[in-house]
């Protein structure tokens, strides 16, 4: 591979360099960048002498235009309209389906054309465009022979449509180099008519020009926008654009204004400006998304593996090792250094260990002290005993009898009188006198309403008289969940 060739290779693979703008028509090939329209420079102009193939080389090689990414306008000579029904599949499968529908209207073969379509606005059919794949494979042969990118081909017709966004509908008259009178319309920027006038003699303005010529132009204009009118009803077709090349542009609009029931005004101002020209810079205008008669299954794949690909993984992989390299080289010296140091502490430590070891074994208790243990032991053996013992009795009983006794004293009655308390952790034994039988029950009634007396019942209730005839009771009560 030679030093050139290489810098070419790696010059397609370095990305986009730039939009570039190539406009086919029948007798002349335009060349316009993204660069040149935002200086504001006039495009390329390259005459067709030997065949479209040729000059479009030619006009490519005239500049140094690689790893441009080309969009081609190809004006009605090229291709062909078709309106059909719309295929009940999506829309992103016409290009590939469009071929097999149309074999039949276009009368060629499926594998020799490329279509695309547009909906038209009643959803019910769709206009497609055909391009002979030769006139494809002759276009990018030639692009990618100067190492540009082919995007998209579009039609002149879809480009027309976007002219005059501002408006909802409008006609245009068009003619190119030495070609004939071409009259379309446009409903929001969609072409839903177009008509080739090839029986006008061109040009109509000139010296050796007739007025008859004129009329036959205006008369053929006449029943165009009169088929419109009935056919497009709701679209307000009521001004004719002019855009002639070879043509006086001032002295066709004022004929035809003259002749036509509809305005006739021209495209720009600038009558000299070429249609190819104005054709150039309204593609900058154009969507992303639209008809594309370089479908996607036929652009070439790209390579995964380029050249500055692997090289760049190449370096990348390099970086990755050598830092791999470095960060195991510089962990390891850490380890190393922190080994060292643990190493060091664990002698440290040895040592220490051994010197503890042999104060041990020369440690010795004496006789006194062996038998200072055994009594502490003793004792702590005695006093948890003694713990145990004060435990088993209730925690009510740990705060006295003084509780018990308030609590007698504040249940103090007119009819009740305790000669006798005797109580203890386990039982409370209540005897005295009473005015009548039904008072002991009532009072006891009342210990519920005493923290100290709540919750004691009792199991024995003794009611008599003592010699003087008075009534005599005694109480034997326990605690409930008393402790066994």
């Amino acid at each position: 591979m030679s030093l050139s060739s290489l810098l070419g290779h790696l010059r397609r693979t370095g990305g986009k360099a730039g939009a570039l703008t190539v406009v086919i028509q029948s007798h002349i090939i335009y060349l316009l960048t993204e660069k040149m329209a935002a200086d504001n420079q006039t495009p390329l102009s390259f005459s067709i002498e030997d065949g479209w193939e040729s000059t479009l080389t030619n006009a490519l090689s005239s500049e140094d235009y690689a790893g441009y990414e080309a969009t081609v306008v190809c004006c009605s000579n090229y291709y062909h309209i078709y309106q059909l029904d719309k295929p009940e599949i999506p829309q992103e499968e016409w290009p590939a389906a469009l071929p097999f529908l149309l074999k039949d209207i276009s009368g060629e073969r499926v594998t020799d054309i490329v279509a695309d379509a547009t909906l038209l606005p009643d959803g019910k059919k769709i206009q497609a465009y055909v391009l002979k794949i030769q006139i494809l494979r002759q276009i990018r042969d030639a692009l990618e022979s100067q190492h540009i990118v082919l995007s998209r081909i579009v039609p002149e017709d879809v480009v027309w449509g976007f002219v005059k966004e501002e408006l909802p509908a409008f006609m245009l008259l068009q003619r190119g180099p030495k070609g004939s009178f071409k009259i379309a319309a446009f409903v929001e920027q969609q072409n839903r008519f177009q008509r080739t006038l090839r029986n006008i003699i061109v040009p109509v303005t000139n010296q050796a020009a007739s007025a008859l010529q004129m009329d036959s132009l205006a008369l053929e204009l006449q029943r165009s926008t009169d088929y419109l009118s009935s056919h497009l009803r709701n679209a307000a077709l009521h001004q004719l654009f002019v855009c002639c090349d070879e043509e006086d542009q001032d002295e066709l609009v004022k004929g035809l204004d003259e002749r036509l029931n509809v305005k006739v005004l021209p495209l720009v101002t600038d009558a000299t400006v070429p249609s190819g020209v104005m054709l150039s810079q309204v593609v900058r205008g154009l969507p992303e998304v639209g008809v594309n008669l370089y479908p996607e299954h036929l652009k070439p794949k790209k390579d995964t593996f380029t050249l500055k690909m692997v090289a760049v993984s190449w370096a990348v992989v390099s970086v990755l090792m050598l830092s791999g390299y470095g960060y195991c080289y510089f962990s390891l010296s850490q380890t190393e250094a922190k080994l060292a140091q643990a190493q060091k502490q664990d002698s440290a430590l040895s040592d220490e260990l051994k010197a503890l070891q042999e104060k041990l074994r020369q440690h010795k208790p004496t006789p006194s002290k062996l038998l200072a243990a055994e009594r502490f032991e003793e004792d702590i053996r005695s006093k948890e005993t003694s713990l145990s013992s004060i435990r088993h009795y209730d925690e009510s009983w740990q705060y006295g009898y003084s509780g018990i006794m308030k609590a007698l004293a504040k249940l103090g009655r007119n009819d009740i009188s305790v000669s006798s308390i005797e109580m203890d952790s386990t039982k409370l034994d209540l005897s005295g006198l009473a005015r009548t039988p039904a008072a002991v029950p009532a009072w006891v009634r009342q210990f519920n309403q005493e923290v100290a007396l709540a919750g004691r019942t009792f199991e024995k209730l003794d009611i008599g008289r003592n010699e003087n005839g008075i009534i005599t009771f005694k109480l034997s009560a326990k605690v409930e969940g008393e402790r066994q």
